[in-house]
């Protein structure tokens, strides 16, 4: 179970904000604003908003790439705030990837099983479970540089999941992808939930979320705005269509 109280984050407000937005206070910039949700494992939670609702802010902070300014995480019942917490449970798969192109699939899974602290036997079972399971065990030894967009996001999925994390975060995995590469991810995705791990998903695809979320979470000018199952949101934005749906919440 993770529970999300109360979480906000601030940032000095730039000079290139729009004077209106309502989240700007005085020099400070609200970019999440008391962010409440729970969900469970075996869940595929949609976090859904426009660009700049606070949908990446709230993933950064909840695998610590970002801290909080207030709030709670709680995860089974316990507050988790040290980054090595965050770090141990919680898996990233961001947008852009970051891999480095020289290197082999093998040695970035190795560098960030060193970051992870994970032992020699341990990481030796992981990556033959996760390269097996993501069909790249073939292609552990090649160069990232000569990999499709495809074969990328699937060395980027084993990263994130070489320290077997509870909770998965990915964020807009599937973003420039042909529609092969992406029904890939859509199962892989699937299978991470069978797994008993809970998956939080950003992305801006509402026939994704429509097939993959067991519920979602609507954020609009850092708040949440619905919470609730794809039908609910239906009926809440009083359209048939969930990007319509989506669109009446927002206004």
């Amino acid at each position: 179970m993770l529970d999300v109280i109360g979480v906000g984050k601030t940032f000095k407000n730039s000079k290139n904000s729009r004077k209106n937005d309502c989240r700007i206070d005085g020099d400070n910039f609200h970019a999440l604003r008391d962010i409440s949700f729970s969900c469970s494992s075996r869940e595929i939670v949609g976090i859904l908003g426009a660009n700049g609702a606070g949908k990446t802010t709230l993933l950064r902070i909840l695998c610590s790439v970002l801290s909080k300014s207030k709030g709670i995480i709680k995860l089974n019942g316990n507050a988790i705030d040290s980054t090595s917490q965050m770090k141990k449970n919680f898996g990233l798969l961001s947008g852009t990837k970051g891999l480095y192109a020289n290197m082999t699939a093998r040695e970035i899974l190795e560098f960030y099983g060193t970051l992870y602290e994970i032992d020699e036997d341990s990481f030796n079972c992981r990556i033959t479970k996760i390269s097996e399971k993501l069909s790249i065990q073939n292609f552990l030894d090649v160069q990232i540089k000569r990999f499709s967009q495809g074969m990328k996001q699937r060395v980027a999925f084993a990263r994130a999941l070489i320290h077997d994390p509870n909770i998965l975060i990915l964020d807009e995995p599937t973003t420039g992808m042909d529609v092969p590469s992406a029904r890939n991810v859509i199962n892989f995705i699937n299978n991470c939930q069978e797994d008993g791990k809970l998956v939080l998903v950003s992305t801006h695809n509402m026939s994704e979320v429509e097939k993959l979320c067991t519920k979602v979470v609507l954020l609009h000018d850092g708040l949440v705005k619905f919470q609730g199952t794809t039908e609910q949101m239906k009926a809440t934005g009083k359209s048939d269509q969930l990007d319509d749906a989506f669109t009446n919440l927002c206004m």
